[in-house]
């Protein structure tokens, strides 16, 4: 847990201008976290609809804060934790002197109510705390609360963090939570909701928050918007001081306009790859695999597809730098890179040779295979010709083929496909991403490529089971290793994250320098910087 201190210690230090910032109080600021069109009233942070995104951190908080960009968990609601039980029991202890905004006591009382909340109602249970294996939530103290586990997972923790503490006192009055849309919002959280219409909503500084001084703004403002331009217009106009939008040209249309004031950081989000589907004759064979991975020019793709916003992905899957601290240094000279000669030696060696029409084959079958993709989603739709091109220049077919986003995904789950671009999600440490994407219990969901290994599943129940850091840092190597001898899938970039501000009125933003939040709109991210942004 020492480490958890030390990262909340850090953003607490950003907060109270340690780091060279001079904190002045007040202002308004005014944000587009997203384009929902007008505003449907409902502050369940349970839901995913309506303005219930604006509940969650902002209003609500969750025991512990991890960082998507870099991994870190720091304790928020929570002091401390720690596995016992031979790693099947997380104990949580709370921190002390947090109230609720109606000026009750925050106690263990309402966190194992919360939790509670989701097993009695699992249509609230939208972060799948109960089935990731969580067997019980005990009540030890006023402040201490037990999370038992059937079997050992170890990365449970994060899951917890996905789960917003709600009062008890409040909620238990509640008759159905899942149709509640919560019009009198009462939290622990930064801010309080203050006037609400379809057309904006603003919420107010909650005086009495449990971190002393913070937040040092009075007021958030959120205009609704039906459409990227007329978001994108009123950004550009200086109109709005942080949005999470598409903005094609992003240095032109909106850096250029104040370049000292206008900016912008897109870390990488989930992951989008080629997906082979590992069961089908001739994507079966890992070497196969990789003479396609060598044959992909992610460069191109990225520049031409993704307008240059994000960055390819290495051969590893692990983002950069974020988690460069998990990268295996030592399997570095085994990784690939685009390299179309080396692609066509690899292919002969297996006994390919060309045909009349430049396609490779052997014993009388082609390495022709069919590639989806979900109609209308123009940029995968640019990725996957650019793909479908350098794979034809080395010797391989693969005829694009656009599907409805129905029947794209059910071809995928059932395995009745060839190729296809689509996403796996990164979660808050690579790890997530691996057991995601290579785990068997996974094959009819997220395990899109079909991959399926018992070593491989041994190497993720290693790292689930163990809470020592140099195992599962050496599990996690052995994932690695994974990707590279088998190339289960080609990696090709991460997503970025819409994430513009304005320095004009407002300053203490995040950046790649200081990653003390993730510039998310969904989650705890959009709280925290929140909490620690002021007047300029």
């Amino acid at each position: 847990m020492k480490k958890f201190a030390i990262v909340v210690f850090a953003i607490a230090l950003v907060g109270a201008g340690i780091f060279g910032a001079s904190i002045k109080y007040g202002g308004t600021i005014t944000i587009a976290p997203t384009l929902f069109g007008q505003h449907v009233y409902n502050f369940n942070p349970f839901l995913r609809s309506g303005t219930s995104y604006a509940a969650r951190g902002l209003i609500y908080e969750t025991l512990f804060y991890v960082n998507p960009y870099n991994g870190e968990i720091s304790p928020w609601l929570a002091e401390s934790s720690k596995w016992t039980n031979g790693n099947k029991t997380l104990v949580v202890t709370l921190k002390k002197g947090i109230k609720w905004s109606d000026g009750q006591n925050f106690t263990a009382e309402d966190v194992v109510f919360s939790f509670e909340l989701l097993k009695k109602f699992p249509a609230l249970d939208t972060a799948a705390i109960w089935s990731s294996g969580l067997k019980s939530v005990s009540l030890i103290s006023n402040y201490t609360v037990d999370f038992n586990y059937a079997k050992v997972n170890v990365p449970a923790v994060v899951n917890l963090a996905n789960v917003y503490i709600v009062p008890k006192h409040i909620w238990s009055k509640v008759e159905n939570p899942v149709k509640y849309v919560n019009h009198d919002p009462i939290g622990t959280g930064p801010f309080l909701l203050d006037q609400f219409s379809s057309a904006v909503f603003t919420m107010k500084r909650n005086p009495n928050y449990w971190q002393t001084g913070k937040p040092y703004i009075d007021e958030i403002r959120i205009p609704s918007y039906t459409g990227n331009e007329t978001a994108d217009l009123s950004l550009i106009k200086g109109n709005l001081d942080w949005a999470g939008l598409f903005i094609p040209n992003i240095k032109k249309v909106y850096v250029s306009k104040d370049p000292k004031n206008n900016h912008y950081w897109l870390p990488q989000g989930n992951l989008v790859g080629l997906f082979l589907n590992n069961k089908k004759a001739q994507l079966d064979n890992p070497l196969v695999r990789k003479a396609i991975a060598m044959a992909i020019n992610k460069e191109q793709i990225v520049k031409i597809a993704e307008y240059g916003y994000t960055t390819p992905a290495n051969a590893v899957a692990i983002k950069s730098p974020g988690f460069d601290y998990l990268i295996d240094e030592n399997l570095k000279p085994l990784w690939y890179s685009y390299d179309p000669q080396a692609s066509i030696a690899l292919l002969e060696k297996l006994g390919y040779k060309k045909g009349s029409d430049g396609i490779f084959q052997k014993d009388g079958k082609k390495l022709s295979f069919n590639l989806y993709v979900v109609t209308g989603w123009t940029d995968w739709v640019t990725a996957v010709q650019l793909i479908s091109r350098q794979l034809k220049a080395i010797g391989i077919q693969a005829n694009v083929s656009t599907l409805s986003f129905g029947a794209y995904l059910s071809n995928i789950r059932e395995a009745k496909y060839d190729m296809a671009i689509s996403w796996a999600t990164a979660g808050s440490n690579p790890f997530f991403l691996y057991d995601n994407m290579l785990n068997t219990s996974n094959m009819r969901g997220s395990n899109r490529e079909k991959y399926s290994n018992v070593i491989t599943d041994a190497i993720l129940s290693a790292y689930r089971t163990t809470s020592n850091p140099v195992e599962q840092k050496e599990a996690m190597n052995a994932l690695q290793l994974v990707m590279l001898e088998q190339v289960p899938s080609v990696p090709l970039f991460f997503n970025p994250t819409w994430f513009e501000y304005s320095t004009k009125r407002f300053v203490g933003w995040p950046s790649p320098q200081n990653a003390y939040a993730y510039p998310e709109t969904m989650g705890m991210g959009k709280a925290i910087i929140l909490s620690n942004i002021h007047l300029k």
